[in-house]
């Protein structure tokens, strides 16, 4: 028996007995509990390629680049431009708004890392974001300095501290929610399984993004000195029918698209919309 022969029948017998299962109720137990198995399998075979690349959030190193100049216009405006009565304050305003941003960054200027592995039996990524214990550490600095500050305006202003715009001072008490850490996530799709690929090629001011999507699920961040070898290894393992996307809303019009994504609703329909 030659190894695609074992594939295959490998992952026959792994979807057929998910769709089988009546103990999974809807298509996202089934997914899930189809990648846990291959997570499973692909993790313990040699890997043709293994890598790790980070990825930034799109819009966050602009968007703080953006508050820091707004920051400085507008307190060096009010310093500069300002009558007697607002001398000063402008470099309070400045000083508050780069305090913000600064504990901003430490929450969430950390990017996400990816790690890579391809095999004979399929694909495998797990993310995770980086930065864990210095988030953590800030939103404890920041809780520990927050929430005294609003018991004692509770103690000066009492209720009214919490009416109407100083409603905002309960947030500090949704903080450890808002930057609650998400669990790393693993995703991992077999050959057999994969009927379309977006081809990521992006560029921006800040950021250049090159990868694969990976049946519209997960992604493959590669850049310059890899993308071309991942390619060549997508191209000698998957269907021979899988297609690359492009430009995504032309191209899921076609004809092609449309046979290749009813054939996939039919071999597992769980996967394929």
């Amino acid at each position: 028996m030659n190894m695609n022969t074992k594939n295959r029948r490998q992952y026959q017998n792994i979807r057929d007995s998910i769709i089988d299962d009546i103990n999974f109720t809807t298509d996202a137990e089934r997914l899930s509990s189809f990648m846990k198995s291959y997570c499973i399998i692909i993790k313990k075979e040699k890997p043709l390629i293994a890598w790790e690349k980070n990825r930034w959030e799109k819009g966050l190193r602009g968007g703080c680049l953006f508050f820091f100049l707004v920051a400085i216009s507008i307190s060096s405006a009010i310093e500069f431009l300002g009558d007697e009565y607002l001398k000063g304050t402008g470099l309070v305003i400045g000083a508050v708004m780069l305090s913000i941003l600064f504990i901003s960054m430490l929450l969430s200027f950390y990017p996400e890392k990816y790690q890579h592995r391809i095999t004979t039996s399929g694909i495998y990524v797990r993310s995770y974001r980086r930065g864990k214990v210095i988030r953590q550490g800030t939103l404890r600095v920041f809780l520990l300095l927050a929430i005294p500050t609003v018991i004692g305006l509770f103690l000066i202003m009492g209720p009214m501290v919490f009416a109407d715009a100083g409603a905002g001072a309960l947030g500090v008490f949704s903080m450890a929610r808002v930057f609650r850490e998400k669990d790393p996530e693993e995703m991992a799709l077999p050959w057999e399984a994969i009927f379309f690929i977006r081809v990521i090629n992006e560029e921006g001011f800040f950021s250049k993004e090159k990868g694969f999507r990976i049946q519209f699920r997960f992604d493959l961040v590669c850049d310059d000195s890899n993308f071309d070898e991942v390619k060549e290894l997508l191209d000698s393992h998957t269907l021979e029918q899988m297609i690359y996307v492009q430009d995504t809303l032309s191209e899921m019009r076609t004809e092609k698209f449309e046979k290749l994504l009813e054939h996939g609703k039919r071999e597992i329909p769980f996967l394929v919309k």
